[in-house]
């Protein structure tokens, strides 16, 4: 019984060596650039928010007429 499941064992590590293999020849393959994280190392810019927003605001405002003055 061991020597039976010796060689299943064996014949299952040949397989994950086979798929290993295999695994790596397909990420050698893939062309993608994986996203990493960027590493603590690199600061990342911060936008300065000291600027206030300036909301656009409608000099005057028309009801009942379509935008665009096409009426």
């Amino acid at each position: 019984k061991i020597d039976g499941l010796t060689q299943t064992t064996k014949e299952l590590n040949e397989e994950i060596e086979r798929l290993k293999a295999a695994l790596a020849e397909q990420s050698v393959k893939t062309t993608k650039p994986q996203w990493r994280p960027v590493p603590a190392a690199v600061p990342v810019t911060q936008r300065e928010n000291n600027k206030p927003r300036t909301t656009l605001k409608p000099s005057n405002v028309q009801f009942g007429t379509k935008p665009g003055g096409a009426s």
